[in-house]
């Protein structure tokens, strides 16, 4: 029998080197879509392909014989010094990889979104974790342009799984673990509480999880995943300062006890993002929109990838402790 062949696009980030490790170990071909793939050490049987979802060519040849699509490539940062990049490759990258899989006549896509698309402006507390089938806030309502792309992303993906093509969608929360090269916005959450660079903290409700866990998620989604669902991958709804308790427990060092309220945290968050777009050209500390997040409700139930596809993430602990050991091993603490 003639094994599945997979592409991950955007696999040299932090969720697709989870799903290329995982897939290559199980023994399957993988082939890896990414500019970034020449920096990256890739197991046996993994084909880099160091190209853009945004080379119309490239895309097509990277496309040819694959029977299953993981595209995670996206920006997937909460400030950016030209913000267009966002539509760029979020959402025109998402279309782009659509019509290809249509025309090469892929049998099964997993295009990640984010969990973020399910909360906005006015999102309220209702006492219960979001789900899948919780009304969706309109696309006015996201928050900063990474959400408004991701969302306009996921209904392009909706739309193509409407018009037939085999399409699943997955909304992972925060992931953390080990071997984030790029230091998304979650690593770097907790590098800033390592290093001491953060002496307060803002309470707020978030979802936290490991990211090889989530990488398992997208895997199973892509095995038993039903045409046109959604599945949240997530790991543990926590406030923030029991993720501080975590740390320190996990680290040994002393994590912030001052919370900062959450007019004055928006107040310097605006501030920081003016200094980055007018002076520094580099990302703030604290992302207006990741503040404006925080002040949501971001707890959410995945309820669904756990009876549905048979998903059973490992507890938190876990990844905590990975993150910290990668982050000690690679120099950063």
């Amino acid at each position: 029998m003639v094994r599945p062949l997979n592409l991950v696009t955007g696999g040299a980030g932090f969720l697709g080197r989870h799903i290329v490790r995982q897939l290559a170990e199980a023994g399957e071909p993988v082939r890896v879509l990414d500019p970034a793939c020449g920096r990256v050490a890739w197991p046996q049987g993994v084909e880099p392909v160091e190209t853009s979802v945004l080379d119309p060519d490239g895309l097509a040849a990277a496309m040819k014989g694959m029977e299953t699509v993981y595209h995670l490539a996206a920006v997937p940062h909460l400030w950016a010094d030209d913000p267009r990049v966002f539509e760029q490759v979020n959402l025109d990258g998402t279309r782009a990889v659509l019509a290809a899989c249509r025309q090469a006549g892929v049998k099964r896509v997993v295009v990640t979104s984010s969990a973020v698309v399910l909360v906005g402006h006015g999102t309220a507390w209702t006492g219960s974790p979001i789900t899948e089938d919780t009304p969706r806030p309109p696309l006015d309502a996201m928050v900063g342009d990474y959400a408004r792309s991701k969302c306009s992303a996921e209904r392009e993906a909706r739309a193509a799984a409407a018009e037939g093509l085999p399409v699943v969608v997955t909304y992972p929360t925060v992931p953390i673990g080990a071997g984030d090269e790029s230091e998304t916005p979650p690593t770097r959450m907790l590098l800033d509480f390592l290093k001491g660079r953060t002496p307060a903290y803002l309470q707020c409700r978030m979802n936290i999880g490991g990211a090889a866990d989530m990488a398992r998620g997208h895997i199973l989604a892509a095995r038993h995943g039903a045409d046109g669902a959604g599945y949240i991958l997530g790991g543990e709804n926590l406030w923030m300062s029991d993720l501080l308790a975590h740390l320190e427990a996990i680290s040994g060092r002393t994590m912030p006890r001052r919370r900062v309220p959450y007019p004055l945290a928006l107040a310097a968050a605006n501030v920081q993002e003016w200094w980055a777009d007018t002076v520094t050209h580099r990302p703030p500390q604290a992302p207006v929109a990741g503040v404006k997040l925080a002040g949501l409700p971001m707890w959410f139930d995945s309820g669904k990838a756990r009876r549905d596809l048979g998903w059973q993430p490992a507890p938190l602990h876990d990844a905590l402790a990975d993150a910290v050991r990668w982050m000690r091993e690679t120099g950063r603490l």
